[in-house]
């Protein structure tokens, strides 16, 4: 049924063309033709137009997205930075102890648990972040899609 629409329209504007040709007007069938040409190149402008609004849409979904991911992933990484520092913190601190107990009694030494005040002083931990959105917004190119220079360079 479209087909038949567009074809009806061709027809029509072939018809004019054609009756305004053969009347030995050629003023009034270059204005036509020109009116023509201008309605195709409006309509070239209108749907270039739509194509790039659709794609700057379409951009900004995208940045979101990204925003989001490398929202979490911080949240996530900040969450294990919090997690390491207080595990080697209590490695600290049970160090300290270890160290205050060389050359104190027997008895005040019995008054904790060594192995348990060993194991926590050994147990460091190195913080290792996750950089998996970071990495995939680098090399996917999708870095250029983030329009806040500050965050760009802070990247």
């Amino acid at each position: 049924m479209h087909g038949y629409k567009s074809e009806y329209t061709i027809n029509i504007f072939s018809k004019i063309r054609k009756q305004l040709a053969n009347d030995n007007k050629p003023i009034k069938y270059m204005r036509y033709a020109f009116g023509e040409i201008i309605l195709v190149v409006i309509g070239i402008l209108i749907a270039l137009q739509i194509n790039s609004w659709n794609k700057d849409r379409i951009a900004k979904i995208e940045e979101k997205q990204i925003l989001k991911n490398l929202h979490n992933e911080f949240q996530q990484n900040e969450y294990l930075l919090n997690e390491v520092v207080d595990i080697n913190v209590r490695c600290f601190n049970t160090g300290v102890i270890v160290m205050g107990l060389f050359g104190k009694e027997r008895s005040e030494i019995a008054k904790y648990n060594i192995d348990s005040l060993i194991f926590f002083s050994l147990e460091k931990r190195l913080f290792s972040p996750s950089e998996n959105a970071l990495q995939d917004l680098f090399q996917s190119g999708r870095y250029q899609l983030i329009s806040n220079d500050d965050l760009k360079k802070s990247l």
